[in-house]
């Protein structure tokens, strides 16, 4: 089950960062709040934002993923793992897509 929040998250991720229909709000932001428009180009913050933002909605269903006896380290966890996983599947769609241009 956390492996399919874990490429929801990416999904989420990759429009937010790479999709055409948040060009004029990443170009806007860019120009107007240079952090938040930084924030939004990059990956691996947008990941963890949108790990806090999958994440409280398990927390409200009680669908918290098990990651240590500790509870509270999911809550730390979560977020950045999903920022790592967006940051990896990311990477390797991007050497999948020059691999495939070099043939």
């Amino acid at each position: 089950m956390i492996a399919l929040y874990l490429f929801l998250g990416w999904s989420l991720t990759s429009i937010l960062v790479n999709g055409s229909i948040f060009d004029p709000l990443r170009n806007y932001l860019l120009v107007r709040y240079p952090f938040f428009g930084k924030l939004l180009s990059c990956i691996q913050c947008t990941g963890l934002w949108v790990g806090i933002i999958i994440f409280i909605p398990l927390l409200a269903v009680g669908e918290v993923p098990y990651i240590s006896s500790y509870w509270w380290f999911g809550y730390i966890a979560y977020p950045i793992i999903q920022s790592g996983v967006s940051v990896l599947i990311e990477s390797f769609i991007i050497y999948l897509v020059k691999g495939s241009r070099n043939n």
